[in-house]
């Protein structure tokens, strides 16, 4: 299994949340450690951007300043662009959502099986692009710049001018909804449970 720098975005304001909701509990655990842990077998170095430095050293994740505070998740993406050249040479960076309720590393793969030297994006794909977790170049970074110059925030918008690979959704993405509000929280912690019970059938059955 191939390891990768990844970037964990953590950002933002949670005004939809009502409170910090890289802290709101499923299952006992922070969603940001949910998320860290998961992605953590395909992580050769990973590292929260929020928008204060060391905001989650407390969680025991490496946490460094967005750029620019409240810029979206394209700031994100350019800080996460910076971080990597300033400590690595790897051309490849994971970006992923810190609000993800559910995320597998063979998802990452996946995604990775699709990185080719034509391409400067790769991230899951039906009917629209998919931009976290995604892969992107380190070579972007004046796009992004760019792009943000033009007040450009969503990560979304280098899709329509940089070349890209796609690779189908993954099963299970339908429990992978980002969570914006309480209501999402609420959804997917019923979506997990329910998942669990169905698989404590399958192995009753066996």
């Amino acid at each position: 299994m191939a390891k990768w720098p990844i970037y964990i975005l953590a950002g933002g304001r949670s005004s939809r949340f009502g409170s910090d909701k890289a802290r709101a509990l499923i299952q006992g655990e922070t969603l940001l450690v949910r998320v860290a842990r998961a992605l953590s077998p395909v992580a050769s170095r990973l590292t929260i951007v929020a928008e204060t430095p060391g905001k989650y050293d407390d969680l025991g994740l490496r946490t460094i300043a967005d750029c620019e505070q409240y810029r979206g998740p394209l700031s994100g993406l350019r800080t996460a662009i910076k971080d990597n050249d300033a400590t690595s040479e790897d051309a490849w960076i994971l970006v992923a959502a810190c609000d993800t309720a559910h995320v597998h590393p063979d998802w990452i793969d996946q995604l990775a099986d699709q990185i080719d030297d034509t391409a400067k994006c790769v991230a899951f794909r039906s009917a629209f692009w998919e931009p976290l977790p995604a892969f992107y170049h380190t070579s972007i970074r004046k796009s992004v710049e760019q792009l943000l110059a033009s007040k450009k925030t969503a990560i979304k918008d280098l899709f329509d001018f940089l070349p890209s690979r796609s690779a189908p959704l993954p099963a299970g993405w339908a429990t992978a909804g980002h969570i914006n509000t309480t209501e999402d929280l609420r959804d997917a912690k019923s979506n997990l449970t329910v998942k669990e019970g169905l698989a404590d059938a399958t192995r009753d059955s066996c």
